[in-house]
């Protein structure tokens, strides 16, 4: 039975390593989207489809990158940090998990 409201979710990562270490949290198993995509930021032409989660991880200016390539400015975002500084990240790796738990269950807040 698929529970989730997230049907298309995009993973966008600021390297391969960056990338392995999101599909260790198993998205797939936690929030069961219908479709799940990865990107690496630098290997990433044109726009990201659209998607009803994106999860980017990597530094602020992975996230610059990939809220300018989203096709629908109406995706919920989730920035995890995985730079130097994330001064907008909402959550560190470590973090990931418990931050999916609660996007599956609706608990969170919108900033515009």
């Amino acid at each position: 039975m698929n529970y989730n409201h997230y049907k298309r979710v995009c993973v966008l990562a600021k390297d391969e390593a960056t990338l392995a270490k999101i599909k260790q949290v198993s998205l797939e198993e936690k929030i069961r989207p219908e479709r799940i995509e990865y990107y690496e930021v630098n290997k990433v032409e044109g726009k990201i489809p659209r998607c009803d989660l994106l999860v980017v991880a990597g530094g602020d200016g992975s996230l610059f990158y990939s809220v300018d390539r989203l096709e629908d400015n109406e995706t919920l975002i989730l920035h995890v940090n995985l730079g130097r500084k994330g001064v907008l990240a909402e959550a560190e790796l470590a973090e990931l998990e418990e931050k999916i738990e609660a996007l599956k269950n609706k608990k969170y807040s919108v900033e515009e």
